[in-house]
């Protein structure tokens, strides 16, 4: 895709299957976490939102 692990973000909701994988490749991650469940302290997140409307003010580049 043209882009290293550093211009990389991930988007997901799940800690295993998202946040755990993003810890293990080095990319940061974003955690969308709409159940309020407990957070894995092993894999934690960049970023949290409790759902997509607040993705693209912490996305974007000042």
């Amino acid at each position: 895709m043209g882009v290293t692990k550093e211009q990389t973000v991930h988007v997901g909701m799940g800690q295993f299957t998202d946040l755990k994988v993003c810890h293990e490749l080095g990319i940061r991650s974003v955690w969308i976490d709409r159940a309020g469940e407990p957070l894995n302290p092993n894999w934690p997140p960049d970023a949290e939102l409790n759902d997509l409307v607040g993705l693209p003010d912490l996305l974007s580049v000042s």
